[in-house]
């Protein structure tokens, strides 16, 4: 099918840091899947069209095509799609509303636990750790950013294992704790 493979290429695409290149192939690939009722396909390149907007700074954008995103995934009853919506919602929402990113981040932590994703709920342990930050309740992201290291180190996720390194090394500076930044 032309729009999944479409989906795929623009996910591809903004994985590269194409940004701009991403959000055309994408923009392309939502209409023909809504033309060739291939919803799967549809959520798919609903959720990169509104990861790529996210990334562009077009946070309405990348609103509107994550929620119908979401929408599409609980229809489908398909956990995982939902998941990385509400991810990536909660990453539109930290910038403009805070207490609505937590919640969508919540969500993807409770449920990708009790489904067992330990990927998903290392992200939102992650991202929950931006939120107390941005709170500057450094004690509570210190927490997060631990148990998502945790996490990527027990399922050899690397770049997330840099990240969570980095984070701590971040936090504990803000807290004082020399030495544990230089540890991290």
């Amino acid at each position: 099918d032309r729009a999944a493979a479409l989906a795929l290429l623009g996910e591809m695409t903004s994985e590269l840091g194409e940004y701009a290149e991403a959000q055309k192939i994408l923009t392309e690939a939502v209409p023909m899947a809504r033309d060739s009722g291939n919803q799967t396909a549809l959520c798919r390149a609903l959720y990169a069209l509104g990861d790529v907007n996210w990334r562009l700074g077009k946070l309405d954008e990348a609103r509107v095509a994550l929620d119908e995103s979401l929408a599409l995934a609980r229809t489908l009853g398909d956990l995982t799609r939902e998941l990385f919506a509400l991810n990536r919602l909660g990453a539109v929402y930290i910038q403009v509303d805070l207490a609505q990113c937590e919640r969508f981040l919540m969500e993807v932590h409770t449920r990708a636990v009790a489904a067992g994703n330990r990927e998903r709920a290392m992200t939102a342990l992650n991202n929950l750790g931006m939120v107390a930050y941005e709170r500057k309740d450094y004690s509570l992201a210190r927490d997060n950013f631990q148990q998502a290291l945790a996490l990527a180190r027990e399922t050899g996720v690397q770049d997330m294992v840099a990240l969570g390194l980095i984070n701590l090394a971040d936090v504990d500076t803000l807290l004082g704790n020399l030495p544990a930044s230089r540890a991290a």
